[in-house]
């Protein structure tokens, strides 16, 4: 296997055009080489002439982590110390590294949304941790029904 290539668009998107604005190639006016180069040219073409004004956003889908066996033992942690374990040792580890890896991505993050589920909540909880940063307000997190899993009623 290879690894991943980063720049793995960079060639169609940074083709120069023809100054007519045709969207053709401008080597000899010859057309894109293969439709998905056509498709990723018109996309770059609309994104630049998307209204400045509009910023980027990023929606990213994370499963909950490995939830607690259901004979798993109380925490004993403050105000939990009734409540079971929501997630295992595993589950708490998948959760601390996925919010490491999207700090490493995303400079801001504004809001972590999770569904219903005590292994949702738990999950956002402790990525709100991890994507908190000094001197920046931390993300705040959101329950939501529209994430809730099972078929649409």
């Amino acid at each position: 296997y290879s690894m991943w290539d980063e720049a793995w668009d960079d060639d169609a998107l940074h083709a120069p055009e023809s100054s007519e604005g045709s969207g053709k190639a401008s080597k000899a006016g010859e057309e894109p080489s293969s439709p998905a180069t056509a498709a990723l040219l018109a996309a770059a073409r609309l994104r630049q002439a998307a209204d400045a004004g509009v910023e980027r956003r990023h929606v990213i889908f994370v499963r909950h982590a490995q939830p607690a066996p259901a004979d798993a033992e109380p925490s004993k942690k403050g105000k939990a110390e009734k409540a079971p374990k929501v997630l295992s040792p595993e589950g708490r580890k998948q959760a601390t590294l996925t919010g490491q890896r999207l700090r490493q991505l995303f400079d801001e993050v504004s809001t972590v949304y999770h569904s219903g589920s005590p292994e949702a909540k738990a999950t956002a909880e402790i990525i709100r941790k991890c994507l908190s940063s000094e001197g920046a307000p931390p993300p705040s997190v959101v329950e939501t029904a529209l994430l809730a899993e099972g078929v649409p009623g």
